[in-house]
Formats: structure tokens, sequence, C-alpha cells
């Protein structure tokens, strides 16, 4: 038998109603940012595979977050990594935003096992691939 595999991405209503999502899956518009106001983008990844060696799904950051109207102003990642996510920056006069992915897959390849059990565990899109979920056979 052939291996085959099936992928779905869709948005999910965040718990806060926070989801901005409108639409495309391979770009976020988060509209007009205002200080003070959370923006967020949640979605969920669907992956169904008989796969001899299961599968990865990873996560690319090839740009910072900038102000189209000024480019000088830009919007810092989060300080963890998907090794080691952090929690959220706290908002003060010095961060005014930040930008991020958490991931609700507590076996990823890297790291420790279950890092991002937590809710508030975030790591910086990287230009290097992060795996955010993953599936091999001995987990089936």
């Amino acid at each position: 038998m052939p291996e085959t595999l099936a992928y779905a991405m869709a948005a999910v209503t965040e718990p806060t109603g926070g989801n901005i999502h409108t639409g495309s899956v391979t770009l976020i518009d988060f509209g007009r940012l205002v200080d003070g106001t959370a923006k967020t983008a949640v979605f969920e990844l669907e992956v169904d595979t008989n796969a001899t060696h299961g599968y990865s799904i990873t996560v690319v950051g090839d740009a910072t977050l900038l102000n189209i109207a000024d480019s000088s102003d830009s919007i810092s990642a989060v300080s963890g990594t998907n090794a080691s996510p952090a929690a959220w920056p706290t908002v003060d006069s010095s961060t005014t935003a930040a930008w991020g992915y958490h991931s609700s897959d507590e076996a990823l390849l890297a790291g420790t096992s279950g890092r991002f059990s937590s809710a508030d565990t975030y790591g910086a899109f990287s230009s290097t691939p992060s795996v955010v979920s993953r599936i091999w056979p001995y987990n089936v």
C-alpha cells in the first residue's frame, strides 16, 4: 500500500475571542495594531498518515514584523526558543509588543519533552525550521 498524508489547516476561535484569522493560511492580516490591544491568530493543524516514519510539522519566520508606514518601527520576538520556550514578556514602557508561537504538542523532537505544557510558554520564530508537532510510529 502506498504511503499517504492528508493535511488540513484551519483557524480556531481563541477562548478570549481574539481570533483574527481572515481566511488565508499563508498570510495573517493583523490589521491596525493599537498600543495595549492584543491581537492573536490561532490555527489548528490536522494530519492523517499511514507513513512508516510518521510526520513533522515545522514553522519558519522569515522576517521581522514591521510597521508598513515606518519600517524602523518593529515588533520584537519573544525571548524563548523552540528548545526553551519562555513566558510572554510583560508589557511596560520599554516593551510594547512581542510575537511568537505556542505549541500544544508535548512530544516534540528537540529540547525537553513537555516544554510547551504551560499555556504561557512561547518560542520565537526563526529562519531555521522548528518542529511544532510530530508523530512517530511508536506514538500511534
